[in-house]
């Protein structure tokens, strides 16, 4: 999940000051005190070496001052100007670090919006992001098909770095966000960074079993051959139709082609099922599997 629909470039007061009053973070007005994820606690405490400091931890490789840091590092500085320095300097960074907070504040909570959205800004910035994803995926994908030992790589790659950016900003164009009063900006702001942070710390040990099992049974497929055991339980449509073999429309579920196939559709149950046995029940995750299973198979035995 991303929050890209409310762009840094429509905030102002980009200042660490703006975070917090005294010793009270400005985003705390607007968490959802009612929901599971409306709590400081899921934000990590500041290390004890670095409070009181002015920081920021890093999302990637990092080089300050002849210093060398690694992703998750933080460098601290001794003063709110350096610290603004060192926000310019730096490609990515998480979290920041402000005195008298002893949590790591998210970059993307760094300000609050402070006017509404520009909306020529905002469907400039989204119409330049789906332009590159098309042309990321589309230049991989010929990759891929021109160079066969490159296909899985390129087809991996397109999919993470044009295919998934290139669809959130074709849902993020159409999106009326300057229609939002200020106040509604921050509390979306404030709701998502909390809700994801709440969701990447859940934990569902039938979606675990799940993953695994699909692995496993990938494996027994390799081990026996793709094509014999997508023959034996797929939706081979003859075997359905002509011979009545109609639980081949759930077993058809478990089988998997090649390793593209089941990588995608890992993803896929990941991705979903996460969400769903966090909001809902992890007993619906078997439900909804064997119904979109079911469904899928029917839709194509019909098309």
């Amino acid at each position: 999940m991303h929050n890209d629909d409310l762009s840094a470039a429509d905030r102002i007061g980009d200042s660490p000051l703006a975070l917090w009053r005294g010793e009270v973070p400005w985003f705390r007005t607007w968490l959802p005190e009612r929901l599971p994820w409306g709590t400081e606690t899921l934000l990590d405490e500041v290390p004890t070496e670095a409070r009181g400091n002015w920081g920021l931890r890093l999302g990637g490789y990092a080089t300050v001052d002849g210093v060398r840091y690694a992703s998750g590092e933080i460098v601290v500085v001794g003063s709110e100007s350096e610290l603004l320095s060192l926000m310019s300097s730096v490609t990515v960074a998480t979290d920041l670090v402000v005195p008298g907070y002893d949590r790591l504040i998210p970059a993307a909570l760094a300000a609050p919006h402070r006017r509404r959205v520009d909306l020529a800004a905002y469907r400039r910035e989204h119409g330049r992001r789906l332009l590159r994803g098309l042309l990321v995926t589309a230049a991989l994908v010929v990759v891929g098909f021109s160079f066969e030992m490159f296909l899985f790589p390129a087809l991996l790659f397109a999919t993470f770095y044009g295919l998934f950016p290139t669809v959130e900003a074709a849902m993020a164009l159409p999106r009326r966000l300057d229609r939002l009063p200020v106040a509604e900006l921050n509390r979306r702001a404030v709701n998502f960074e909390f809700f994801r942070r709440w969701l990447l710390g859940r934990r569902s040990r039938l979606l675990n079993a799940s993953l695994v099992g699909l692995a496993l049974l990938f494996l027994a497929q390799t081990y026996v051959g793709l094509d014999r055991s997508i023959l034996a339980a797929a939706l081979v449509k003859e075997r359905v139709l002509e011979h009545g073999e109609w639980w081949r429309t759930v077993t058809t579920g478990l089988m998997h082609g090649n390793l593209l196939h089941i990588l995608f559709n890992g993803m896929a149950l990941y991705t979903l099922g996460r969400v769903l046995v966090a909001l809902v029940s992890p007993p619906l995750l078997v439900f909804v599997f064997l119904l979109t299973v079911v469904t899928g198979s029917l839709a194509s035995l019909w098309l």
